[in-house]
């Protein structure tokens, strides 16, 4: 039997796709690239085959669910890969995405690994509530921007030194500690007294 690596842009922008029969069997234990596999699916609002997916072997999420319309995803606890950028951005339905850890192994910003991140990866999911573990050594941009319902992450390792050597390349050390000092102090907020876009 042949097993894919790839599921790029699989089923993305069937706006009208609202059920895959059979897709809980494809076999995606080796799929590595998910990118943009559901992205634009407004239309399909049931992932209960998620459940029967094996997407461990899985590196790249970009943009899998963008735009996607579904309110929940029964994603397992722990998702690892080298780029998450835009994996949920415009799900404007999805509500809760507690208990998942999605870990990046991105362990540096240079050479191959300079795409890895989450870039504006719940970006727009407006009425996202809860997150589980966030674990990030790549790249950082409007990961949140627009969560306006945002109230809880149960953890958020964003990779020090990755920020400390994107912002030099801008601003001095110095200036890129104080910028890291007021961010750790905001998520600390968002944990003791919930998400406030005023802050």
């Amino acid at each position: 039997d042949v097993k894919p690596t790839s599921v790029s842009a699989l089923f993305s922008d069937n706006s009208n796709l609202s059920e895959i029969i059979g897709i809980e069997d494809l076999p995606v234990e080796n799929v590595s690239v998910f990118m943009n596999c559901f992205s634009g699916c407004t239309s399909l609002l049931d992932f209960s085959f998620l459940e029967k997916w094996d997407i461990s072997s899985g590196t790249d999420y970009r943009g899998m669910f963008r735009n996607c319309k579904m309110e929940s995803l029964p994603l397992p606890a722990l998702i690892q890969g080298n780029v998450f950028d835009y994996m949920f951005s415009g799900c404007t339905n999805l509500i809760d995405l507690s208990g998942i850890t999605f870990e990046d192994l991105t362990r540096n910003s240079d050479g191959d690994n300079a795409t890895g991140g989450m870039r504006e990866m719940f970006s727009g999911c407006t009425k996202l509530k809860s997150i589980g573990k966030l674990i990030n050594r790549g790249a950082l941009r409007s990961t949140f921007y627009g969560c306006s319902n945002l109230s809880y992450i149960e953890e958020f390792n964003f990779g020090y030194d990755v920020y400390l050597r994107a912002e030099g390349i801008h601003c001095s050390e110095e200036t890129a500690r104080k910028r890291l000092s007021s961010f750790e102090k905001l998520i600390n907020s968002w944990e003791q007294n919930g998400y406030n876009t005023e802050h």
